[in-house]
């Protein structure tokens, strides 16, 4: 027990010396701060002087984890009562089971409040004097039985004393009946667990457990639900074994908690207008398209993982030139991470939009520089990212990596790992005070393909009980997903998350069920799971024909040859697109570039184009004059509706997944996900929020 008349004596316990100096920093001014950076060094401090009040103890670390120092240290005489808080960043109910067990007094999750930390270091001091005080009152039960009256009826906890094995009440504190709303000759000989909420359950291996702490919910007499945190210890008075339990009623401050909830709703939608939604194919030079897939698994109601893709124009004429993609993890799993990923791309997609000019190294450090600024970040607080520019006219690949797992690049069937840590491109995690981000290039070749995720993919394993993945076996799975044959990235990733399921035993599901069309995607891992991908295109076509159509009829009569012939070439290739809705775009393409781009000239000539990728490309090319494809009308807005003409161009929008337009107009792209889904019949971006 710590000196009354001098500081508590803290020991933190961390592999990071930046966890730390960061930890030490907020807490040295009210604790004595004794650190150490491994678990063998933790316990050989613990048993000198001076002799730690609390220890704040990491559990991922090399060689000797948190659980087993605990575990020593619990077995230890000299060190067992010493109360052990766990710091982690895995939010894992049964890993918190597990480490209670053992005897820890406490979990802290990051990235926590200091003021919370102090209040949980404070509390558990008190806790220790508290439970020493009634251990030995439970000592002397039967020579001091008017002192332990004294303690039962003072202490400001609900107490019970039961029989381990009958769990039937064998007393109780005025406060615990006052908790309940009965009194004490109503409770003694009851069964603890008829007071037990629904759904909760007071194991039978309870008894065998010595000291232990859980979260209940509580039935009163009057039917009312309380939450309580609830700590047990057994005990021996003379010759017969009793189970103590204290519980702190904490329904207020669980109402409180929910009452300052953010609407994860709005949240997200705000989100959606921020970045609109992820651009798929972007147009390269030298006749290459960019292709970009992605998904996203929180694991709680809004997780910290966040992606932005954009391109831009950063010279006058106004063509693209650039794309900048990102994808970032906010550290911890709170609501509030959605916050912070607001205000991250916020500020990230205005420095883009206003510089779109800027080295990639020069915008991240001034994202960095900025989000210092908006003090929205607390001193715990930050995210890892990997930034990346793609310059259309140099085929260049330019990426910053701030703290984030490295990425995969796959050329010529290898599969290479970029952005080790202290390699180039590599930094720090964002924040940093006063930090110059660096970055690296790569040269773009076509058929290159890139995968980027989030560390909930090395993760995914943990809950489960096995080792995290090593880059190295995430580097062999997607070698084994590659030996498949598969020809594009899209087909390369349905194998590699189906691998990634496989060893989250059954935690983890990607797909939505084929038998229920409802079913949510599955994320129990405890982590939030962002995946990014992209590949080089060629843009070749695969089948092209030309037709200078007389009349309606030839439209007619091609339109049907030709999507019998591509629906025959997606069959025997494994594209499963609507053929309904492939018509639909057809169809209508043909018909304005016949009628409002050619004119109705027979002369004229329409190309038609298929090519087969990650996607399916339908282009249409007339040689007309050309048309402003950037201020469309709306057919469906009142002043439009009750025309003849004008619907064309949105039938095309709401069969094909996204469409744009090339030469001034002339050139339609319609492209189609190779796999139809019924359930996303959005018009293809036509209700966008553009906001830069």
């Amino acid at each position: 027990m710590h000196n009354p008349s001098s500081k508590p004596v803290i020991m933190i316990v961390d592999d990071s010396t930046v966890n730390l100096f960061l930890l030490e920093a907020q807490l040295k001014n009210e604790y004595e701060i004794i650190t150490a950076i491994n678990g063998s060094e933790a316990i050989n401090k613990a048993k000198s002087s001076p002799k730690p009040d609390i220890i704040l103890l990491d559990i991922i670390m090399p060689d000797m984890d948190g659980y087993a120092v605990c575990s020593i240290l619990k077995k230890e005489s000299n060190t067992a009562s010493i109360p052990i808080i766990f710091i982690t960043s895995v939010d894992e109910a049964d890993k918190e089971t597990y480490g209670l067990q053992l005897g820890a007094a406490d979990y802290i999750t990051r990235p926590f409040n200091i003021e919370i930390v102090k209040s949980r270091i404070n509390v558990h001091l008190d806790l220790k004097k508290n439970r020493d005080a009634l251990e030995s009152a439970i000592l002397q039960l039967r020579e001091k039985e008017t002192y332990l009256e004294t303690i039962m009826t003072t202490i400001q906890n609900g107490v019970i004393i039961s029989d381990p094995e009958s769990h039937s009440i064998i007393d109780v504190n005025p406060f615990f009946c006052d908790m309940m709303g009965t009194c004490r000759e109503d409770l003694l000989g009851k069964d603890f667990r008829e007071y037990l909420g629904s759904g909760e359950i007071f194991g039978s291996d309870d008894s065998q457990v010595t000291d232990y702490r859980d979260h209940s919910l509580l039935k009163t007499s009057g039917s009312e639900i309380i939450h309580t945190r609830r700590w047990f210890k057994t005990a021996r008075l003379g010759s017969k074994d009793i189970l103590v339990q204290s519980l702190s009623d904490i329904t207020n401050i669980k109402e409180l908690i929910k009452q300052q909830d953010i609407n994860i709703i709005q949240a997200k939608q705000v989100m959606k207008i921020i970045h609109n939604r992820p651009e798929r194919n972007i147009s390269l030079n030298n006749h290459a398209n960019l292709f970009i897939g992605c998904c996203t698994y929180p694991s709680h109601k809004e997780g910290g993982d966040h992606l932005l893709v954009k391109s831009v124009s950063s010279g006058s004429v106004g063509k693209k030139d650039k794309t900048f993609m990102s994808i970032k993890d906010q550290s911890g799993h709170k609501v509030g991470c959605i916050l912070r990923s607001i205000s991250t791309d916020l500020i990230h997609n205005a420095i883009i939009h206003q510089n779109p000019s800027m080295p990639l190294e020069q915008m991240v450090t001034l994202l960095n520089k900025n989000i210092l600024k908006s003090k929205v970040f607390s001193l715990e607080e930050y995210f890892t990212s990997i930034n990346i520019m793609i310059d259309h006219e140099t085929s260049k690949l330019h990426f910053v990596s701030s703290a984030h797992p490295p990425f995969f690049l796959i050329r010529d069937q290898k599969v290479s790992i970029i952005g080790k840590p202290g390699e180039a491109g590599t930094n720090l995690p964002i924040p940093m005070p006063d930090y110059q981000f660096e970055k690296a290039e790569h040269c773009l070749l076509p058929n290159d393909r890139y995968i980027l995720f989030t560390d909930g993919m090395t993760d995914i394993a943990l809950k489960s009980g096995a080792h995290p993945l090593t880059m190295t076996e995430i580097q062999q799975g997607l070698e084994n997903c590659i030996k498949n044959g598969h020809q594009y990235i899209t087909e390369i990733m349905s194998d590699f998350m189906e691998w990634i399921s496989e060893k989250s035993n059954g935690l983890f599901q990607p797909r939505i069920q084929p038998d229920n069309s409802d079913s949510a995607l599955i994320n129990q891992t405890g982590d939030d799971i962002t995946v990014l991908w992209f590949e080089i295109e060629s843009t070749d076509p695969t089948i092209e024909r030309k037709l200078q159509p007389n009349t309606i009829v030839d439209i007619d009569d091609f339109t049907n040859r030709f999507h019998d012939e591509v629906m025959t070439t997606c069959k025997s290739r494994g594209y499963k697109i609507s053929p309904h809705m492939f018509r639909t775009a057809l169809t209508e393409m043909l018909l304005n570039a016949w009628k409002h781009g050619n004119i109705e000239d027979p002369t004229k000539t329409i190309s038609i184009r298929i090519r087969f990728a990650n996607d399916i490309h339908l282009e249409v090319i007339d040689q007309g004059s050309g048309f402003d494809y950037s201020n469309l009308p709306d057919p469906t807005e009142g002043d439009n509706i009750l025309k003849a003409s004008g619907r064309g161009i949105f039938m095309t929008r709401y069969a094909a997944n996204e469409v744009f337009w090339k030469d001034d107009g002339r050139h339609i792209v319609a492209v189609f996900e190779r796999a139809f889904d019924p359930l996303n019949n959005e018009v293809a971006y036509h209700n966008d929020i553009h906001l830069w």
